[in-house]
């Protein structure tokens, strides 16, 4: 009981322990940036990220991808107007920065449960842009591969610190197809719709070099045809995985059309499939099924046919076995070969001294042979019924007290073993007296039973009477 009530304690602790974890979980529903370059190549950036928390959470991290030549600086947390504290404290409202080689992480603190929160991020990168003689470059990374969860929606403004025509401008997006670029006066918009877990999310922008006045050359070779020569490239490669994604989609929506077309006469026709099915069925059952009815013409605890016993057991088990045997007894004793009364003595199957030691038989039959004397098989019947005559005439002879004859009428008892009370007899082995009834049943003096056909010593003795 104890064990039982420690188990039960234990998975009880265990599923207790184990339901937060499983209630826990939140989502990244949105991410807004808004950036803006600034004349010296600075790039100002302000991230708000928006999470549903579903249970207690206490930290959140953001890793901003970076260059190696690049700085991230001017770090700040905000919630509704209010600042983080940049500390190694764990203790809410408090943000800590770490270098993780080719990204910065900012790791703030909080406390909240089944919630949604939003957080302000800000910061400065420098080294970013670069300027060439006939253009500037943006390379920027907005999201990186770190996220180990899709983003409901991601969408990136990159604005100029003066009016930019849109014809001056040229922009391409990185990452899923399903994302989308758009030019503006003075500004670039970024949108993608949800970004999977584990896909990066970045911007390419060529503008005129004049916007960034106060941003050194970084290469006086020109550089607007290499890019626009990686960007055809990259364009074509997009084109066809989007094409090929074009005609998968087409391909699966004419396939869910089909099948919803061929969905309705494949449920009427299984309908109808099973219907004519049941019909056959009871037809069949009705014809060939159904049992026949059996009239009883015998009364309750009659055999049911004059078939003997030993004959319906090998038909049903291909073998004759001690049950078919005790059964034959039963069976010639209710027909009046043998007569069953009750007695004190047990036997135990063992053979006793005497005549019928030597034959192998059992005080049982011995008597059973005295019983059917009328046997049919010749003289080995005979004699032992004349011996068993005898044996009871002697005792009837014999004085009261005199163990000359036997209470079984053919058989000597055994000499006392030496133990006066009958509770101290040997165990009686009831399959030792099958045992008996099974060499018993080859004996000749079954043939007047009505079994000739059973008994192998009947089928010899008539073989050779006719012969």
């Amino acid at each position: 009981m104890t064990v039982r009530r420690s188990a039960a304690l234990f998975l009880c602790a265990l599923l207790l322990a184990a339901r937060p974890a499983l209630a826990q979980r939140y989502a990244v529903e949105n991410l807004d940036i808004d950036a803006t370059v600034r004349e010296d190549g600075a790039l100002d950036v302000r991230e708000i990220l928006t999470y549903d928390f579903r249970g207690a959470f206490t930290f959140a991290f953001r890793d901003i991808p970076r260059k190696p030549m690049t700085r991230i600086e001017a770090i700040a947390v905000t919630e509704d107007g209010r600042e983080y504290v940049s500390s190694n404290s764990t203790e809410p409202g408090h943000f800590s920065v770490a270098e993780r080689g080719t990204s910065t992480r900012i790791t703030w603190r909080y406390r909240a449960k089944d919630e949604q929160r939003t957080f302000t991020l800000s910061y400065r990168i420098t080294g970013q842009i670069q300027k060439f003689p006939d253009t500037a470059e943006l390379y920027y990374k907005f999201v990186g591969e770190d996220w180990d969860r899709p983003i409901g929606n991601v969408t990136a403004t990159v604005r100029f610190p003066q009016p930019v025509p849109e014809s001056a401008l040229r922009a391409w997006a990185h990452g899923p197809l399903q994302g989308s670029v758009r030019l503006a006066t003075g500004r670039v918009d970024f949108d993608v719709s949800p970004l999977p877990a584990r896909r990066f999310w970045e911007g390419r922008i060529l503008f005129p070099p004049d916007v960034v006045p106060r941003l050194a050359l970084s290469s006086r070779d020109p550089r607007a045809a290499v890019v626009l020569a990686e960007e055809r490239r990259w364009a074509e490669e997009a084109n066809q995985r989007r094409e090929a994604l074009r005609r998968r989609s087409e391909a699966d929506a004419a396939r869910q059309a089909r099948q919803a077309r061929l969905e309705v006469p494949f449920v009427l026709t299984s309908i109808a499939l099973a219907v004519a099915a049941m019909i056959v069925f009871f037809r069949l059952y009705e014809r060939h099924g159904r049992p026949y009815e059996v009239t009883v013409h015998s009364a309750p605890g009659d055999p049911p046919s004059a078939h003997p016993p030993a004959l319906v057991g090998y038909l049903m088990n291909r073998t004759v076995g001690p049950p078919a045997i005790v059964a034959t007894l039963l069976d010639l004793a209710r027909r009046g070969y043998l007569t069953v009364r009750e007695t004190e003595d047990v036997s135990d199957g063992r053979p006793t001294t005497g005549s019928n030691e030597r034959r192998g038989r059992s005080p049982s039959f011995a008597r059973t042979s005295a019983t059917s004397s009328s046997s049919c098989c010749g003289k080995r019947a005979a004699t032992t019924a004349s011996r068993c005559r005898a044996s009871i005439a002697r005792r009837r002879n014999a004085p009261a007290n005199s163990t000359s004859g036997s209470r079984h009428g053919c058989l000597r008892p055994r000499k006392p073993d030496g133990r006066s009370s009958s509770s101290n007899r040997r165990r009686p082995r009831p399959w030792a007296s099958i045992f008996w009834l099974a060499r018993a049943s080859r004996s000749p003096g079954w043939c007047s039973a009505g079994y000739p056909d059973l008994v192998p010593a009947c089928r010899r003795s008539s073989s050779a009477s006719s012969s």
